[in-house]
């Protein structure tokens, strides 16, 4: 009988060494082209926002959160020369000049007056008017808020705060009226409010018509 064979076989293994993947795909040409195209479309340069809002803002929400300025000094001049009754100037006009209120216009009569108002404009006014009889003269002050048909939302909105600014100068009157109508710039009907008013209304009140 034959002894068995007690020698281990070497077991069969791939002894090739095993080159990395990287160095394949580095080699390959294919792999290269790839990388080449993908590269393509990345940007060449690095863009950084360093802080900024890259959100454009309305250019209306920029107006609405600055603040509106005061001419003061020419304001004070005109509202003192309607208060004087030396003076020829019977009434005076404020407008806006971007985001200021300056003194756009003084003079006599109540039709000139009325003309400085248009429909896309806001504005304030000043007016004196002689109440009374002949017997009986005395001036009263009228202070008017306008704002025109076709004066958009946004300024509508900031009036009231407009006007609060100007009244720090433009103090003292008897009647405060709020006119967005041209039909509204009435001689008898100014008259008949201020006929109401018993004496100086230092700015508490106002009257739509």
């Amino acid at each position: 009988m034959t002894a068995p064979r007690t020698d281990v076989l070497p077991a069969m293994t791939d002894e090739r060494p095993r080159s990395s993947s990287r160095a394949l795909a580095a080699g390959n040409p294919d792999t290269k082209k790839r990388k080449k195209k993908k590269n393509a479309h990345k940007p060449r340069c690095r863009v950084e926002s360093r802080g900024k809002n890259l959100w454009p803002s309305s250019s209306h929400d920029g107006a609405m959160a600055l603040p509106t300025s005061l001419d003061k000094d020419a304001i004070r001049e005109a509202y003192e020369e309607v208060r004087s009754n030396l003076s020829d100037h019977e009434w005076a006009v404020f407008k806006f000049d971007g985001l200021k209120i300056v003194c756009s216009a003084k003079g006599q009569g109540f039709a000139e007056f009325c003309g400085e108002f248009h429909d896309d404009e806001r504005a304030f006014g000043y007016i004196r008017m002689q109440m009374g009889d002949e017997m009986s003269k005395r001036s009263k002050f009228l202070f008017l808020t306008w704002i025109g048909p076709e004066v958009g939302v946004m300024q509508r909105a900031k009036m009231s705060t407009d006007k609060s600014i100007i009244k720090d100068v433009i103090n003292n009157f008897a009647v405060e009226l709020q006119v967005e109508n041209s039909a509204d710039l009435d001689l008898e009907m100014f008259k008949a409010h201020l006929n109401k008013a018993g004496g100086a209304n230092y700015g508490t009140g106002v009257r739509d018509l």
